[in-house]
């Protein structure tokens, strides 16, 4: 027979309303509170029985572990670091010498065919001519708009003697 049957006399809603707040719903989560409260009893129990080697031992290990990773960390820093000076070092050069290339194979090309050729913009490629012209390059534009390099690249002896020229 259920609580509900039980009570006899009073109003209804009054016995349900007493048998909610009662401890018999409050049970399962006052087990649970006990349960979580003896395992962690139970685990300082396990630690403070532990003798002072094993937890030398432990700690040690914890520290062993720690520095691997430590070591680990450094490692990849590293890695990240020397492909990042790669990644500068070619991009500063890579596509100027690319562009180069390109200038030098093709007796003309156009800004877009270039651009096309190495899959970059069309305004990259006429930056890497402006740098390339500030190394002292001599690339001219036809009258189609196709560039050309006429020489493969001014000596200073060059710029002086056309300073001397120009006198």
């Amino acid at each position: 027979m259920s609580q509900i049957h039980k009570m006899k006399g009073g109003d209804k809603i009054n016995d349900i309303h007493c048998l909610v707040s009662s401890s018999y719903f409050n049970f399962p989560t006052n087990k649970m509170n006990q349960t979580h409260k003896m395992k962690r009893k139970n685990k300082m129990k396990e630690i403070k029985d532990m003798n002072k080697t094993e937890l030398t031992e432990l700690a040690i290990n914890q520290m062993n572990e720690i520095q691997e990773l430590k070591e680990a960390r450094e490692a990849d820093h590293s890695l990240i670091a020397e492909l990042q000076s790669k990644l500068e070092a070619t991009s500063k050069d890579g596509r100027k010498s690319q562009v180069l290339d390109l200038l030098r194979k093709h007796e003309t090309i156009s800004i877009l065919e270039m651009s096309k050729l190495l899959g970059i913009s069309t305004k990259n490629v006429s930056s890497q001519l402006t740098y390339l012209r500030s190394d002292g390059y001599a690339i001219f534009t036809d009258p189609n708009g196709r560039k050309m390099l006429v020489e493969s690249k001014k000596t200073e002896s060059d710029s002086e003697n056309q300073e001397e020229s120009t006198e």
